[in-house]
């Protein structure tokens, strides 16, 4: 009964916070507007939605033509074109549809703040306040205008690292380790490697246990296919000046 109630609050605090990410990001979402930032307009947005029209068209992300003689996406992880939510951006008009992407991972952020803070006993109405606090947050929204879409998935990398009661519950530690992979996955995938570390790091700071660190190697091996190509580019260019 206990669980059921706990699940109970915790759907209610995340649709609060939704609601709340709602209203905070309307002129964006409904009133056509976007935000005034000349670094995402002319380097964030174009490279993602040329990566998230490829992904949209069924291909692989491999070159973008719209800069210069032409970009590596793939083998250029600071694009984040291996992220598969980038599909987003390439289902609309290019500011638009990334606008909607930024929107969606500030619900995100905020939603597992709110989440993490329940499950470490904070009462709904202060989870909420946190949540909707970091939604309305200059820093949140600098970090994601920046390309850092992995930061969203930060506080529910830390929620899910949370050590498990009971010490003789393997299998749900062994769950906990593969949801915490996903989740670096994820964060490694989206952006940038700055959200990477940081997700490694939370998520070893408050799992505090063998099954943390398992799962945080996991999921740097899980968005190695993002690094992969960048290696693979790199040596072909000391080979080629060779």
């Amino acid at each position: 009964m206990r669980a059921m109630t706990a699940e109970r609050s915790g759907w209610l605090v995340a649709v609060a916070v939704a609601a709340v990410v709602a209203v905070v990001e309307a002129p964006i979402v409904l009133a056509g507007r976007t935000w005034t930032d000349r670094a995402y307009q002319t380097e964030v947005v174009p490279s993602r939605a040329a990566a998230g029209s490829a992904w949209a068209a069924g291909r692989l992300p491999e070159w973008w033509d719209g800069s210069g003689l032409g970009v590596p996406l793939a083998a250029e992880p600071s694009h984040g074109a291996m992220y598969p939510l980038l599909a987003i951006a390439g289902a609309g008009p290019d500011l638009a549809a990334m606008d909607l992407l930024i929107v969606v991972h500030a619900m995100l952020a905020a939603i597992g703040v709110a989440i993490w803070a329940r499950r470490r006993g904070v009462d709904e109405i202060s989870a909420v306040v946190a949540g909707a606090a970091l939604a309305a947050s200059g820093a949140l929204h600098a970090a994601l205008l920046a390309g850092g879409l992995g930061v969203a998935w930060l506080p529910w990398i830390g929620w899910a690292a949370e050590p498990v009661d009971d010490p003789l519950a393997r299998r749900a530690k062994i769950r906990r380790a593969c949801l915490v992979a996903a989740l670096i996955g994820a964060a490694g995938l989206a952006g940038p490697p700055a959200a990477l570390i940081d997700a490694v790091i939370v998520a070893i700071v408050v799992g505090r246990s063998r099954w943390a660190v398992i799962g945080a190697a996991a999921g740097v091996v899980a968005c190695a296919c993002a690094w992969l190509p960048a290696i693979v580019h790199r040596l072909g260019d000391v080979a080629s000046a060779g």
